[in-house]
Order: structure tokens, then C-alpha cells, then sequence
């Protein structure tokens, strides 16, 4: 399991990301998020649990109007039922998920 942390410009953003590694008998020929679960961690802030099965290349960005980070996922299907999960409302308001495109190139965003 591991962590990232990201802060950019003077805007304190801390997304703390744990990502699962699930096994490794995947159906399809591309990597696939399935799942995203808000947990409360014991000093009181949230995490956010991503279910992925396959390799992935992680990208991130911070976008304006309204101000918010972007993750975004390359080479990935989103399988996901739900498309938004609601933050602790301190530093994460709510997280969206979606496939944003599938060609040229797979992206879960």
C-alpha cells in the first residue's frame, strides 16, 4: 500500500491516496479503477481508498475556476458505480470520478 501526499503553490492540498493492489487476474487487456472509499482516519482527517487492478501512470494538476486538483489516471477503465464521494469538508469538499477519455489514450479522472 502506499501513500502519496500533494501540495501545490501556496494552496495547502494534501490528498492522502491509498492504493490497493488487487489480484492480479484481470479479464481485460487494461488496467481498471473499481472502486473509491472515503475512511476516516484516527487524528480525524480522510483518506481516499482506490481499488485498481493493472499498471497505471498517475498524473496530477491543479486546475482554477473553481480551484481544485486533478488526478488523473492513464491507461485505465472506470468501473465504478458511483461517480461522487464527499470529503470531510475541511480540505476535500467531494472527489468526482469519471472516464475522461478513451481515445487516443485510456484516462480515469
Amino acid at each position: 500500500m502506499s501513500k502519496i501526499f500533494v501540495i501545490r503553490n501556496s494552496v495547502v492540498t494534501a490528498l492522502l491516496v491509498a492504493v490497493l493492489m488487487v489480484g492480479t487476474s484481470v479479464q481485460s487487456n487494461t488496467s481498471q479503477i473499481s472502486a473509491l472509499e472515503v475512511v476516516k482516519d484516527a487524528d480525524g482527517s480522510s483518506s481516499f481508498v482506490i481499488t485498481k487492478t493493472g499498471a497505471i501512470e498517475i498524473q496530477e494538476f491543479m486546475m482554477d475556476d473553481p480551484p481544485r486538483l486533478v488526478v488523473d489516471f492513464i491507461g485505465a477503465t472506470h468501473l465504478m458505480t458511483e461517480m461522487t464521494f464527499e470529503g470531510d469538508g475541511t480540505i476535500v469538499e467531494r472527489v468526482r470520478s469519471s472516464q475522461f477519455t478513451d481515445e487516443p489514450n485510456l484516462v480515469v479522472r
